[in-house]
């Protein structure tokens, strides 16, 4: 304790990256019992005002970035056969990487350490890749995106993945061949085992029931394991069922109880 020295601006510094992690208020700072706890813990402790946060929040993001930029010249080059399973932001980069397509040679002319520049051939890369994963975005943005969407709309995009993995042809000795290969590999590592929440859902939306399931499973599994998925979700639905029965007999019972006491009294 002879050697404590408090430090406001690491304070400071850590309750700007508690704002932004936890997406709290830049007035969080002001709150009266949030202050109560600072002045207990030391009383060294400085008010900090709202706009005091928000700057620090900001200081801190510029912070961030240059780190990040910091990292990313360290890399010389961008594989485009691998690592796309942050498929959207993959897409995004790519495309908007085509946009510039004519910068890269100039600004190579500007700077002498720039010594990969891409060639027409991996250009030609580009465009492909970017045509298959414009289809793929469009597919996994409802599974991957901000909009946070309800677990019955898993289950047909899951399907139009799948189908789209398994209806794109490459030769084995296309570039992509090895992309689309771990693709799959990955799809089915994760997706292998029947997801009952998502399958559930889909099912208990009443457009959908069990027609989807019926339609869906022969397309994301194989032959034989769509059909015992098949029979896992009916049964598992049969068994809620049966639970919610049980259980609403029970609470009929408590009432006729409750009543035929009251009765009594």
């Amino acid at each position: 304790m002879h050697n404590f020295k408090y430090d406001q601006a690491k304070i400071r510094e850590i309750l700007s990256h508690m704002i932004v992690v936890h997406e709290l208020p830049f007035s969080f700072t002001e709150y009266e019992l949030f202050n109560l706890l600072m002045k207990n813990a030391t009383p060294h402790y400085e008010k900090i005002s709202r706009a005091t946060t928000r700057k620090d929040c900001i200081t801190s993001y510029e912070i961030e970035k240059r780190k990040l930029m910091a990292e990313l010249k360290q890399v010389n080059r961008v594989s485009v056969t691998t690592a796309l399973w942050r498929l959207n932001a993959t897409y995004f980069m790519l495309s908007t990487a085509l946009k510039f397509k004519d910068v890269f040679p100039r600004y190579q002319q500007r700077d002498p350490t720039y010594n990969y520049l891409p060639s027409d051939e991996d250009w030609e890369k580009v465009i492909v890749v970017c045509s298959f994963l414009e289809e793929f975005n469009e597919v996994t943005h409802i599974i991957s995106g901000s909009e946070y969407p309800t677990s019955k709309l898993f289950l047909p995009e899951l399907y139009n993945i799948k189908k789209l993995l398994k209806n794109t042809n490459v030769g084995e000795d296309s570039f992509m061949a090895d992309m689309i290969k771990k693709m799959k590999t990955k799809f089915d590592k994760y997706w292998g085992d029947c997801n009952l929440l998502i399958s559930i859902a889909a099912v208990l939306d009443p457009r959908n029931k069990m027609k989807l399931i019926e339609w869906c499973f022969p397309e994301i599994y194989s032959e034989v394991d769509a059909v015992e998925h098949i029979v896992t979700v009916r049964e598992t639905l049969r068994n809620l069922y049966n639970e919610y029965v049980e259980a609403h007999k029970k609470n009929i019972g408590e009432k006729d109880v409750q009543s035929e006491s009251k009765r009594k009294l």
